[in-house]
């Protein structure tokens, strides 16, 4: 299996990476850098282009990642809510997830901001193209901060689901 990587990649939580290829310049491109917040961040930092790098060329060692308390809600929310993830990417303090619920079919993108600021419109316009362009009908917008108004707005126009921290703790505890 092979992993595509290019100078924005990053590897979150306490992952140890390290690479077995004989490329010095592969060497000197994975860079580890320490975060108390997150744990280790090991960067891929100035590839030009992307390149895949195989089993042979890259371990990548995950050790058990430390989560938020805002992660653990998010779980809780996800479980209880009948979701089976398909797939995730981070992206900086967005996770974009791709979900089934149980007994739908329908495919549903879900974003995770865990981060403090208020969301904007043009987040979620950013989901909602996203959605569009993978043909997805259900997006779901959860953040750990709050949602501007116009925002909001957008996401009943476009009937995008959004959770705040404090409407998923309401969730959570029911």
């Amino acid at each position: 299996m092979a992993t595509k990587v290019n100078s924005n990649t990053s590897f979150y939580g306490n992952t140890v990476i390290s690479t077995n290829s004989e490329s010095t310049n592969l060497k000197n491109e994975i860079t580890p850098h320490n975060n108390s917040k997150i744990g280790t961040e090991t960067k891929i930092s100035s590839l030009s282009g992307s390149m895949m790098l195989n089993k042979s060329q890259l371990n990548i060692n995950e050790l058990l990642p430390i989560k938020s308390e805002f992660d653990k809600i998010v779980e809780i929310f996800l479980t209880k809510s009948g979701f089976k993830i398909i797939s995730e990417e981070k992206i900086e303090h967005n996770k974009i997830i791709k979900a089934k619920k149980s007994l739908d079919e329908k495919v549903y993108l879900i974003n995770v901001l865990d981060s403090n600021d208020i969301v904007k419109e043009e987040n979620l316009k950013t989901l909602f193209f996203k959605s569009i362009k993978e043909n997805i009908e259900k997006t779901i917008f959860i953040s750990n901060g709050a949602f501007a108004l116009d925002s909001v707005n957008y996401a009943n126009v476009n009937s995008i689901e959004i959770f705040d921290k404090e409407k998923l703790n309401k969730l959570v505890t029911q």
